[in-house]
Protein backbone atom coordinates (compact mmCIF):
# COMPACT_ATOMS: atom_id res chain seq x y z
CA UNK A 1 0.00 0.00 0.00
CA UNK A 2 1.19 3.50 -0.65
CA UNK A 3 1.49 5.99 2.20
CA UNK A 4 -0.66 9.03 1.89
CA UNK A 5 0.85 12.47 2.24
CA UNK A 6 -0.60 12.93 5.71
CA UNK A 7 0.84 9.61 6.96
CA UNK A 8 4.36 10.55 5.74
CA UNK A 9 4.15 13.82 7.60
CA UNK A 10 3.11 12.03 10.84
CA UNK A 11 5.96 9.50 10.52
CA UNK A 12 8.51 12.28 9.94
CA UNK A 13 7.32 14.12 13.00
CA UNK A 14 7.55 10.94 15.10
CA UNK A 15 11.14 10.29 13.96
CA UNK A 16 12.14 13.87 14.71
CA UNK A 17 10.58 13.66 18.15
CA UNK A 18 12.54 10.53 18.92
CA UNK A 19 15.75 12.19 17.79
CA UNK A 20 15.10 15.18 20.01
CA UNK A 21 14.17 13.00 22.96
CA UNK A 22 17.24 10.82 22.40
CA UNK A 23 19.49 13.82 22.19
CA UNK A 24 18.05 15.21 25.42
CA UNK A 25 18.55 11.96 27.24
CA UNK A 26 22.12 11.75 26.06
CA UNK A 27 22.80 15.29 27.21
CA UNK A 28 21.23 14.58 30.60
CA UNK A 29 23.29 11.43 31.03
CA UNK A 30 26.50 13.28 30.14
CA UNK A 31 25.90 15.97 32.75
CA UNK A 32 25.09 13.33 35.38
CA UNK A 33 28.31 11.40 34.70
CA UNK A 34 30.51 14.48 35.08
CA UNK A 35 28.82 15.42 38.40
CA UNK A 36 29.47 12.06 40.05
CA UNK A 37 33.22 12.19 39.17
CA UNK A 38 33.69 15.64 40.84
CA UNK A 39 31.93 14.57 44.04
CA UNK A 40 34.06 11.42 44.22
CA UNK A 41 37.21 13.53 43.85
CA UNK A 42 36.15 15.88 46.68
CA UNK A 43 35.32 12.93 48.93
CA UNK A 44 38.67 11.29 48.11
CA UNK A 45 40.57 14.50 49.02
CA UNK A 46 38.68 14.80 52.32
CA UNK A 47 39.46 11.18 53.19
CA UNK A 48 43.14 11.71 52.34
CA UNK A 49 43.27 14.84 54.51
CA UNK A 50 41.76 12.94 57.42
CA UNK A 51 44.23 10.10 56.96
CA UNK A 52 47.12 12.58 56.74
CA UNK A 53 45.98 14.31 59.93
CA UNK A 54 45.75 10.99 61.77
CA UNK A 55 49.16 9.93 60.45
CA UNK A 56 50.82 13.21 61.51
CA UNK A 57 49.26 13.00 64.95
CA UNK A 58 50.39 9.41 65.36
CA UNK A 59 53.90 10.37 64.26
CA UNK A 60 54.52 13.80 65.77
CA UNK A 61 51.86 14.23 68.47
CA UNK A 62 52.37 14.09 72.22
CA UNK A 63 51.81 10.35 72.09
CA UNK A 64 53.32 10.01 68.64
CA UNK A 65 55.96 7.59 67.47
CA UNK A 66 58.78 10.15 67.61
CA UNK A 67 57.80 11.32 71.09
CA UNK A 68 57.59 7.76 72.38
CA UNK A 69 60.92 6.93 70.75
CA UNK A 70 62.59 9.95 72.37
CA UNK A 71 61.04 9.09 75.74
CA UNK A 72 62.25 5.51 75.41
CA UNK A 73 65.75 6.81 74.57
CA UNK A 74 65.80 9.01 77.70
CA UNK A 75 64.51 6.18 79.90
CA UNK A 76 67.14 3.82 78.50
CA UNK A 77 69.87 6.37 79.20
CA UNK A 78 68.57 6.88 82.75
CA UNK A 79 68.48 3.14 83.37
CA UNK A 80 72.05 2.77 82.08
CA UNK A 81 73.35 5.53 84.36
CA UNK A 82 71.49 4.07 87.32
CA UNK A 83 72.92 0.62 86.63
CA UNK A 84 76.46 2.02 86.28
CA UNK A 85 76.06 3.82 89.61
CA UNK A 86 74.89 0.61 91.34
CA UNK A 87 77.86 -1.34 89.96
CA UNK A 88 80.18 1.43 91.16
CA UNK A 89 78.68 1.20 94.67
CA UNK A 90 79.31 -2.56 94.65
CA UNK A 91 82.95 -1.96 93.71
CA UNK A 92 83.26 0.49 96.60
CA UNK A 93 81.81 -2.11 98.99
CA UNK A 94 84.30 -4.70 97.78
CA UNK A 95 87.13 -2.23 98.34
CA UNK A 96 86.18 -1.94 102.01
CA UNK A 97 87.40 -5.46 102.66
CA UNK A 98 90.21 -5.58 100.15
CA UNK A 99 93.79 -4.37 100.37
CA UNK A 100 93.84 -3.76 96.61
CA UNK A 101 91.69 -0.75 95.81
CA UNK A 102 90.22 -1.01 92.30
CA UNK A 103 87.04 1.07 92.48
CA UNK A 104 86.95 4.27 90.45
CA UNK A 105 86.53 7.63 92.11
CA UNK A 106 83.23 9.42 91.58
CA UNK A 107 84.95 11.82 89.18
CA UNK A 108 86.27 8.90 87.12
CA UNK A 109 82.83 7.30 87.02
CA UNK A 110 81.18 10.53 85.83
CA UNK A 111 83.89 11.09 83.19
CA UNK A 112 83.37 7.55 81.87
CA UNK A 113 79.59 8.10 81.64
CA UNK A 114 80.23 11.39 79.84
CA UNK A 115 82.50 9.68 77.30
CA UNK A 116 79.77 7.08 76.66
CA UNK A 117 77.27 9.92 76.02
CA UNK A 118 75.19 8.72 78.94
CA UNK A 119 75.59 12.07 80.71
CA UNK A 120 75.67 15.63 79.41
CA UNK A 121 78.09 18.35 80.49
CA UNK A 122 75.24 20.10 82.34
CA UNK A 123 74.40 16.90 84.21
CA UNK A 124 78.07 16.45 85.14
CA UNK A 125 78.17 20.00 86.52
CA UNK A 126 75.02 19.34 88.53
CA UNK A 127 76.51 16.18 90.06
CA UNK A 128 80.06 17.35 90.75
CA UNK A 129 79.66 21.12 90.69
CA UNK A 130 81.75 23.54 88.64
CA UNK A 131 83.69 26.30 90.37
CA UNK A 132 84.30 28.18 87.12
CA UNK A 133 80.54 28.35 86.49
CA UNK A 134 79.83 28.91 90.20
CA UNK A 135 77.71 25.71 90.33
CA UNK A 136 77.44 23.86 93.64
CA UNK A 137 77.68 20.06 93.61
CA UNK A 138 74.29 18.39 94.18
CA UNK A 139 75.37 14.75 93.69
CA UNK A 140 71.88 14.12 92.28
CA UNK A 141 70.18 14.16 88.86
CA UNK A 142 66.92 13.05 87.27
CA UNK A 143 66.91 11.39 83.84
CA UNK A 144 63.36 10.64 82.78
CA UNK A 145 61.71 8.78 85.64
CA UNK A 146 65.09 7.78 87.11
CA UNK A 147 66.17 9.70 90.21
CA UNK A 148 69.86 9.00 90.72
CA UNK A 149 71.73 9.87 93.92
CA UNK A 150 75.54 10.00 93.76
CA UNK A 151 76.02 11.21 97.33
CA UNK A 152 78.24 8.23 98.22
CA UNK A 153 81.44 9.80 96.95
CA UNK A 154 85.02 10.45 97.93
CA UNK A 155 83.96 12.95 100.62
CA UNK A 156 82.24 10.11 102.48
CA UNK A 157 84.57 7.13 102.15
CA UNK A 158 83.41 3.62 102.89
CA UNK A 159 85.00 3.16 106.31
CA UNK A 160 83.39 1.23 109.16
CA UNK A 161 81.01 3.21 111.35
CA UNK A 162 82.98 2.23 114.48
CA UNK A 163 86.57 1.56 113.37
CA UNK A 164 88.73 -0.58 115.59
CA UNK A 165 92.01 1.27 116.13
CA UNK A 166 95.14 -0.63 117.11
CA UNK A 167 96.50 0.27 120.54
CA UNK A 168 99.87 1.22 119.06
CA UNK A 169 98.18 3.86 116.90
CA UNK A 170 96.24 5.23 119.87
CA UNK A 171 99.57 5.58 121.65
CA UNK A 172 100.82 8.13 119.09
CA UNK A 173 101.05 11.59 120.60
CA UNK A 174 101.14 14.96 118.87
CA UNK A 175 104.75 15.84 118.11
CA UNK A 176 106.00 12.24 117.77
CA UNK A 177 108.27 11.45 114.84
CA UNK A 178 106.97 8.99 112.25
CA UNK A 179 108.21 7.63 108.91
CA UNK A 180 105.64 7.74 106.13
CA UNK A 181 105.95 5.91 102.81
CA UNK A 182 104.30 8.25 100.30
CA UNK A 183 104.56 5.75 97.47
CA UNK A 184 105.95 7.26 94.29
CA UNK A 185 107.49 10.19 96.21
CA UNK A 186 109.39 7.98 98.62
CA UNK A 187 109.69 7.90 102.39
CA UNK A 188 109.09 11.16 104.29
CA UNK A 189 110.02 11.97 107.86
CA UNK A 190 106.90 13.41 109.52
CA UNK A 191 105.54 14.56 112.87
CA UNK A 192 102.18 13.70 114.38
CA UNK A 193 100.13 16.90 114.06
CA UNK A 194 96.82 15.60 115.50
CA UNK A 195 96.51 12.26 117.36
CA UNK A 196 93.96 9.58 116.45
CA UNK A 197 91.59 10.47 119.29
CA UNK A 198 91.43 14.18 118.33
CA UNK A 199 88.46 15.78 116.60
CA UNK A 200 90.54 15.85 113.41
CA UNK A 201 91.59 12.20 113.44
CA UNK A 202 95.19 11.04 112.97
CA UNK A 203 97.07 13.59 110.87
CA UNK A 204 100.80 13.89 110.26
CA UNK A 205 102.81 16.74 108.73
CA UNK A 206 106.11 16.53 106.86
CA UNK A 207 109.02 17.52 109.09
CA UNK A 208 110.27 19.88 106.36
CA UNK A 209 109.57 21.00 102.83
CA UNK A 210 109.00 18.15 100.37
CA UNK A 211 109.31 20.36 97.26
CA UNK A 212 109.04 23.94 96.05
CA UNK A 213 105.96 25.31 94.27
CA UNK A 214 105.31 28.60 92.49
CA UNK A 215 102.22 30.80 92.67
CA UNK A 216 101.44 33.93 90.68
CA UNK A 217 102.62 35.46 87.42
CA UNK A 218 104.40 38.57 86.22
CA UNK A 219 101.29 39.23 84.13
CA UNK A 220 98.67 40.93 86.30
CA UNK A 221 95.56 39.12 84.99
CA UNK A 222 97.27 35.74 85.33
CA UNK A 223 98.47 36.66 88.81
CA UNK A 224 94.89 37.45 89.89
CA UNK A 225 93.70 34.08 88.60
CA UNK A 226 96.61 32.33 90.33
CA UNK A 227 95.78 34.10 93.61
CA UNK A 228 92.14 33.00 93.41
CA UNK A 229 93.13 29.38 92.68
CA UNK A 230 96.14 29.22 95.01
CA UNK A 231 94.59 27.20 97.86
CA UNK A 232 93.17 24.58 95.53
CA UNK A 233 96.52 24.35 93.74
CA UNK A 234 98.46 23.92 96.99
CA UNK A 235 96.10 21.18 98.17
CA UNK A 236 96.34 19.43 94.80
CA UNK A 237 100.14 19.46 95.12
CA UNK A 238 99.83 17.91 98.58
CA UNK A 239 97.56 15.14 97.27
CA UNK A 240 100.51 13.75 95.28
CA UNK A 241 101.74 12.37 98.62
CA UNK A 242 98.71 10.15 99.30
CA UNK A 243 99.59 6.47 99.58
CA UNK A 244 96.18 4.80 99.75
CA UNK A 245 97.63 1.85 101.68
CA UNK A 246 98.13 4.10 104.68
CA UNK A 247 96.32 7.39 104.00
CA UNK A 248 92.89 8.73 103.10
CA UNK A 249 93.68 12.27 102.02
CA UNK A 250 96.24 15.08 102.03
CA UNK A 251 96.23 18.87 102.16
CA UNK A 252 98.64 21.77 102.41
CA UNK A 253 99.48 22.98 105.90
CA UNK A 254 97.45 26.04 106.82
CA UNK A 255 94.20 24.73 105.34
CA UNK A 256 91.25 23.78 107.55
CA UNK A 257 91.92 20.33 109.14
CA UNK A 258 88.24 19.31 109.47
CA UNK A 259 87.62 15.71 108.37
CA UNK A 260 84.68 13.44 107.67
CA UNK A 261 85.71 9.80 108.02
CA UNK A 262 89.29 10.63 107.15
CA UNK A 263 88.61 12.98 104.22
CA UNK A 264 89.24 16.72 104.46
CA UNK A 265 85.96 18.58 103.94
CA UNK A 266 87.05 22.23 104.04
CA UNK A 267 90.29 22.34 102.12
CA UNK A 268 89.35 25.61 100.46
CA UNK A 269 87.14 27.16 103.13
CA UNK A 270 86.03 30.66 102.22
CA UNK A 271 86.99 30.20 98.57
CA UNK A 272 83.51 31.13 97.33
CA UNK A 273 83.56 34.56 98.98
CA UNK A 274 84.37 37.03 96.21
CA UNK A 275 84.59 40.73 96.89
CA UNK A 276 85.15 43.74 94.67
CA UNK A 277 88.14 45.81 95.75
CA UNK A 278 88.82 49.32 94.47
CA UNK A 279 91.79 51.67 94.38
CA UNK A 280 91.48 55.04 92.67
CA UNK A 281 88.71 53.95 90.29
CA UNK A 282 90.38 50.61 89.50
CA UNK A 283 88.57 47.44 90.45
CA UNK A 284 89.40 43.79 91.02
CA UNK A 285 87.06 40.91 91.83
CA UNK A 286 88.99 38.54 94.09
CA UNK A 287 88.62 36.13 96.96
CA UNK A 288 88.73 37.71 100.39
CA UNK A 289 91.08 37.06 103.30
CA UNK A 290 90.61 34.03 105.56
CA UNK A 291 91.96 32.63 108.82
CA UNK A 292 92.37 29.04 107.65
CA UNK A 293 95.94 28.86 108.93
CA UNK A 294 95.18 29.48 112.62
CA UNK A 295 94.30 25.91 113.71
CA UNK A 296 97.46 24.31 112.29
CA UNK A 297 99.79 27.09 113.44
CA UNK A 298 98.39 27.02 116.98
CA UNK A 299 98.76 23.23 117.14
CA UNK A 300 102.32 23.26 115.77
CA UNK A 301 103.41 25.80 118.36
CA UNK A 302 101.70 24.01 121.23
CA UNK A 303 103.31 20.60 120.56
CA UNK A 304 106.73 21.90 119.54
CA UNK A 305 106.70 20.99 115.84
CA UNK A 306 109.48 22.93 114.15
CA UNK A 307 107.96 25.79 112.15
CA UNK A 308 111.31 27.24 111.07
CA UNK A 309 112.57 24.56 108.68
CA UNK A 310 112.74 26.62 105.50
CA UNK A 311 110.05 28.93 104.18
CA UNK A 312 106.78 27.43 102.99
CA UNK A 313 103.30 28.34 101.80
CA UNK A 314 100.27 28.22 104.08
CA UNK A 315 96.92 27.50 102.43
CA UNK A 316 95.47 30.85 103.44
CA UNK A 317 94.90 34.28 101.83
CA UNK A 318 95.21 37.83 103.07
CA UNK A 319 94.20 41.20 101.60
CA UNK A 320 95.38 44.71 102.44
CA UNK A 321 93.07 47.38 101.05
CA UNK A 322 93.48 50.79 102.74
CA UNK A 323 91.86 52.60 99.80
CA UNK A 324 94.80 53.97 97.86
CA UNK A 325 95.88 50.47 96.80
CA UNK A 326 94.90 46.80 97.11
CA UNK A 327 97.41 44.02 97.72
CA UNK A 328 96.59 40.30 97.64
CA UNK A 329 98.77 37.82 99.52
CA UNK A 330 99.23 34.12 100.20
CA UNK A 331 100.37 33.52 103.76
CA UNK A 332 103.75 31.88 104.33
CA UNK A 333 105.83 30.72 107.27
CA UNK A 334 109.34 32.18 107.14
CA UNK A 335 112.03 31.39 109.71
CA UNK A 336 109.35 30.10 112.05
CA UNK A 337 107.25 33.27 111.86
CA UNK A 338 103.93 33.95 110.18
CA UNK A 339 104.40 36.14 107.11
CA UNK A 340 102.84 36.66 103.67
CA UNK A 341 103.94 37.07 100.07
CA UNK A 342 102.24 39.40 97.58
CA UNK A 343 100.82 37.82 94.42
CA UNK A 344 99.07 40.81 92.83
CA UNK A 345 98.80 44.51 93.55
CA UNK A 346 96.37 47.18 92.38
CA UNK A 347 98.40 50.37 92.44
CA UNK A 348 97.31 53.89 93.05
CA UNK A 349 96.71 55.85 89.84
CA UNK A 350 98.37 56.31 87.40
CA UNK A 351 100.55 53.24 88.01
CA UNK A 352 99.62 49.97 86.31
CA UNK A 353 98.54 46.85 88.27
CA UNK A 354 101.35 44.45 89.17
CA UNK A 355 101.62 40.66 89.25
CA UNK A 356 104.34 38.63 90.99
CA UNK A 357 105.64 35.08 90.65
CA UNK A 358 106.61 33.63 94.05
CA UNK A 359 108.27 30.33 94.98
CA UNK A 360 108.22 28.70 98.42
CA UNK A 361 108.19 25.22 99.93
CA UNK A 362 105.30 22.78 100.43
CA UNK A 363 104.54 20.89 103.65
CA UNK A 364 101.71 18.37 103.20
CA UNK A 365 99.42 17.24 106.02
CA UNK A 366 98.23 13.65 105.62
CA UNK A 367 95.18 11.93 107.11
CA UNK A 368 96.19 8.37 108.02
CA UNK A 369 93.96 5.28 108.02
CA UNK A 370 94.04 4.84 111.78
CA UNK A 371 91.72 1.80 111.62
CA UNK A 372 94.08 -0.07 109.28
CA UNK A 373 97.67 0.83 110.14
CA UNK A 374 99.84 -0.39 113.01
CA UNK A 375 103.10 0.85 114.48
CA UNK A 376 105.67 -1.85 113.82
CA UNK A 377 108.83 -0.22 115.11
CA UNK A 378 110.59 2.83 116.52
CA UNK A 379 109.99 4.92 119.61
CA UNK A 380 108.95 8.21 117.96
CA UNK A 381 111.16 10.26 120.28
CA UNK A 382 113.42 11.73 117.58
CA UNK A 383 114.16 11.53 113.86
CA UNK A 384 116.63 8.65 114.32
CA UNK A 385 114.02 6.56 116.15
CA UNK A 386 110.89 7.57 114.25
CA UNK A 387 107.88 5.28 114.40
CA UNK A 388 107.49 2.88 111.46
CA UNK A 389 104.04 2.29 109.94
CA UNK A 390 102.83 -1.20 109.04
CA UNK A 391 99.55 -3.02 108.51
Amino acid sequence: MKETKNQKQINKTTINSKSVVGTGLASAQGVSTRGITLIALVITIIVLLILASVTINLTLGDNGIFTKANTAKIETRGASVEEAKKLWEMDKKIDENSETKTARTLEELIDDLLKQNLLTEDEKDKILGNKEKNIEAEYYIEIGSHKIDFSIDETVPNTPEAPIIDNSVLALKAGDYIKYDSGTNGEILCRVLYPADSEYGLQIISNGNVKNVTIGSNTYSEAVESYNNAIEMLNNEAEAYINTEYAYDARCVGSVPTVNKGMFTKKDAGATTYETYAANSKYINSLSADTNYETDMTQMKSVGINMGIGSYFLASRNVLSPGSYCSFYIRICMNGNLNMTRICHLNSSPQEPVGSLMEFGLRPCISLRSNIIKITGGTGKDSANAYIIGK
